[in-house]
């Protein structure tokens, strides 16, 4: 077990990098690898911030938070000040979701109503180190807002076909957005979730590094780093414990390859 305390003081002089987990499926680990970038960036001294913006709630609740409590929905109604919504966690920051995000998409409708989360974020932007958005799947009002302010996708994918063509279609979405100036946000780390050495995942790894991550990076003029990560029970067993992997399982395999993920984001967006 590895103790990882929530950080008191940022890390940085700048803005929070506001990143984004995403892929327009579920059950190819979005969630997981938001909360470990979450506990591994705590780990290495940034003071960051998750907001959960699945109406399923998953991060929250593996996370511990507290459901009663208002979270993102109310911050977006403008029902609560953000820094009511927020919840200061065992080793990250939490602005919690709530079932009432089902209701966005009526509850949203003025074309004005894409910038909330935007301004939300850059209300508390500079209180932090990096924020981690973890969206819901496919396409809505919210995953829209998502984009608006979001800085970079770190994209998860499995080894099938559902996960390719939600990865392309996330880059189609993103690229409508960036030519209405919209967003700038692109996506800057695809992660392959569960690799093994079985064929079929090696295949499909050669296909992501050598046909859609190049296609991709060039038509988002932005290059695109390719993680692997490990399959292992690990990433189930820790769910039910409210643990992060980096706490419960540090010398694992699939603790060292998100670490080696989160060097590279520190490297590139935070100049570690």
């Amino acid at each position: 077990m590895k103790n990882i305390n929530n950080v008191i003081k940022k890390k940085t002089n700048k803005p929070a990098i506001v990143l984004s987990t995403a892929i327009e499926k579920g059950g190819a680990g979005k969630t997981t690898t938001a909360i470990e970038l979450l506990a591994a960036l705590s780990d290495d001294g940034y003071k960051c911030l998750g907001i959960d913006l699945d109406q399923q709630r998953d991060m929250s609740i593996y996370l511990d938070a507290d459901l009663s409590l208002p979270g993102i929905y109310e911050a977006l109604i403008v029902d609560k000040e953000v820094h009511e919504t927020i919840q200061h966690l065992r080793f990250c920051d939490l602005i919690s979701a709530s079932a009432k995000l089902s209701k966005a998409d009526k509850a949203f409708v003025d074309e004005d109503d894409e910038l909330l989360l935007k301004e939300i974020i850059s209300s508390i932007q500079d209180e932090y180190d990096v924020i981690v958005l973890d969206g819901q799947p496919g396409r809505s009002m919210l995953t829209r807002m998502q984009a608006i302010a979001t800085n970079y996708y770190i994209v998860t994918c499995d080894s099938d076909k559902g996960s390719i063509i939600g990865l392309i279609d996330l880059h189609k979405d993103l690229q409508r957005f960036r030519s209405k100036n919209e967003t700038k946000a692109v996506i800057s780390h695809i992660v392959h979730i569960r690799k093994e050495r079985a064929t079929c995942v090696k295949l499909k790894e050669e296909e992501l590094q050598e046909t859609y991550i190049p296609a991709i990076a060039k038509e988002q003029n932005f290059g695109i780093s390719y993680f692997g990560i490990a399959k292992s029970t690990v990433c189930s067993d820790v769910k039910d414990i409210s643990m992060s992997i980096q706490e419960y399982s540090f010398t694992s395999p699939v603790a060292r390859d998100y670490r080696k993920l989160v060097k590279d984001i520190e490297k590139k967006f935070l100049g570690q």
